[in-house]
């Protein structure tokens, strides 16, 4: 695995997984029991504030490239698991989505989830 210069740990935080519990909230009178397991198998996909600190840092010692072995070993690591938790996090969404029979853009949106940024 590569670890790109690009990558944002700070794409998705708790402020972030609050406004989607908020959003939750509101539609929580209509949903079945299948949407609202969707969503909150979406909302456990947040990443901890402390892996993203930890990645945000290495991240920065990896672009001065003051990284030792063991923390490019451990910033592979967190990006593995930051990785892992969005794409399960897609995946609930894309299904949840389909279960709507709506674009996911528009669920995204209704949802107030921003897809991830890499600027």
């Amino acid at each position: 695995m590569t670890v790109c210069n690009s990558f944002n740990p700070m794409s998705w935080n708790e402020s972030a997984w609050k406004r989607r519990c908020c959003v939750a909230r509101r539609l929580a009178p209509s949903l079945t029991e299948q949407e609202a397991e969707f969503l909150l198998k979406i909302n456990s996909g947040v990443v901890p504030d402390t892996i993203r600190t930890r990645c945000a840092e290495l991240t920065t010692k990896a672009q001065q490239e003051t990284l030792t072995k063991a923390e490019r070993k451990e910033l592979e690591s967190l990006v593995d698991e930051i990785e892992l938790l969005n794409a399960e996090c897609i995946d609930y969404l894309a299904q949840l989505a389909q279960l709507r029979q709506q674009p996911l853009d528009k669920l995204m949106a209704k949802l107030e989830i921003q897809p991830l940024s890499y600027e």
